[in-house]
């Protein structure tokens, strides 16, 4: 693991900080930007079109949760997950992160809270949703141009265990 500081240059917060993430499970939440519109190749999903502007993404980790975020942060990582071939792009960055308990919370129910906002859509379907259990869509969600209020992001992420960024 690159113990340096995140190439994600909006997080606050060195790899080795989010490795020590306490709770080895639970649901996290990154909140992206994409300073410019894109196109990426997601995996078997083929080439893809990303706005520009603010998205979330929501997993799951059920062993090792410190060790999966400081993986989505690296940029040194063989791609496996369709948010790994989207962070490779210079152009995204992780600007914030939140991380929820497992027992408490379900990932596509944090999921559905970004969904219900007026600006939510889903541009890309099925992105991380190959295990969904609620037709989510997709787990990535874009959010608009704007970042999001800090208002908004603590009501929807107000059960949140941990916040970076």
């Amino acid at each position: 693991m690159n113990s340096g500081r995140a190439k994600h240059e909006g997080v606050n917060f060195e790899l080795r900080d989010i490795s020590a993430v306490k709770c080895q499970q639970g649901i996290y939440v990154l909140i992206i930007k994409v300073s410019k519109s894109i196109r990426q190749v997601i995996g078997k999903m083929g080439e893809k079109e990303f706005a520009a502007g603010f998205y979330s993404y929501v997993g799951r980790a059920r062993k090792g949760l410190g060790k999966r975020l400081s993986r989505h942060l690296s940029s040194q990582k063989q791609l496996h997950w369709h948010i790994d071939y989207l962070l490779q792009s210079p152009e995204c960055q992780i600007v914030r992160i939140y991380i929820f308990s497992l027992t408490q919370n379900t990932e596509c129910g944090i999921n559905q809270r970004f969904l219900s906002l007026s600006e939510a859509q889903v541009i890309c379907p099925g992105f991380g949703a190959s295990d969904c259990r609620q037709a989510c869509g997709a787990h990535l969600v874009y959010l608009g141009i704007s970042p999001l209020s800090d208002s908004k992001l603590k009501k929807i992420c107000s059960d949140a265990v941990v916040a970076y960024g």
